[in-house]
């Protein structure tokens, strides 16, 4: 995650707008990955942590969770969501990010959601989550993919910090190299523009009242990065993916 864009401002905004999801996809994974684990308390990382929202959500199910995120603004809100929900959840949040995790063991189950577009190597990222999956375990992985150079994907990467994406076959020879068993790799760019254009009408009808809280010049610039992003799909040049992959036994 990129430490400058996700600060207390874009928190703020979030929460001003009941945005729980990071991720898209919102909580759709859960019960196609519930049967895959079919554990009652499975051990899960969530690397991207976000606000949280995905690792209370397995936290609910019984599951033991950490969430890391680089962002400190980001954990501090998860750690305030989940003093919300109360005791009874096992959900641990720490600032940290993969490469530097000292957690002992492995997992059923590694989240990877609207990750690797941060990461310097994706090819190197994708193993060292692999290599946190307990064999026979899961690894979720969401990203993008598209038309790398063109100005509206430029737009995009250049709003949030991303890298460029790739062609999604290339996208499924990359996954297919891991060594892991691809379960799936799915096109979800139909979700994911519904989930920021969503976004964006419930931004532009309460903005006057979140322009009160947190000014209008962050107001603007996020509504600039999802329009960035509509515009980038609406032409046909950047979309996004949802794979699952299952570590060798």
């Amino acid at each position: 995650m990129v430490r400058e864009l996700y600060d207390d401002t874009h928190v703020a905004i979030c929460r001003l707008l009941d945005r729980r999801h990071n991720n898209p996809l919102e909580d759709a994974p859960w019960p196609l990955l519930e049967r895959l684990l079919a554990r009652e308390r499975p051990r899960v990382l969530d690397v991207g942590c976000g606000r949280g929202a995905s690792s209370l959500a397995w936290a609910r199910r019984g599951a033991q969770v950490v969430g890391i995120d680089p962002s400190d603004a980001m954990v501090a809100e998860a750690r305030r969501n989940r003093e919300i929900e109360g005791d009874g959840l096992d959900a641990t949040f720490l600032v940290g990010r993969l490469e530097g995790l000292g957690l002992p063991g492995r997992f059923d189950l590694v989240l990877l959601h609207d990750v690797l577009c941060y990461v310097p190597d994706r090819a190197a990222a994708l193993a060292l989550a692999l290599d946190r999956v307990r064999p026979g375990g899961v690894l979720s992985v969401t990203d993008y993919h598209g038309t790398p150079g063109l100005p509206a994907v430029e737009a995009v990467t250049t709003a949030w910090g991303i890298r460029a994406p790739v062609p999604f076959p290339d996208y499924e020879t990359a996954l297919a190299s891991t060594g892991a068993h691809v379960l799936m790799a799915t096109d979800t760019t139909r979700q994911y523009r519904t989930h920021w254009a969503a976004l964006l009408d419930r931004l532009e009808r309460r903005r006057a009242g979140i322009e009160d809280q947190v000014g209008r010049p962050a107001v603007d610039a996020f509504a600039a990065q999802m329009r960035a992003i509509l515009a980038a799909v609406d032409g046909g040049a950047f979309g996004h993916l949802w794979a699952v992959l299952e570590a060798a036994p």
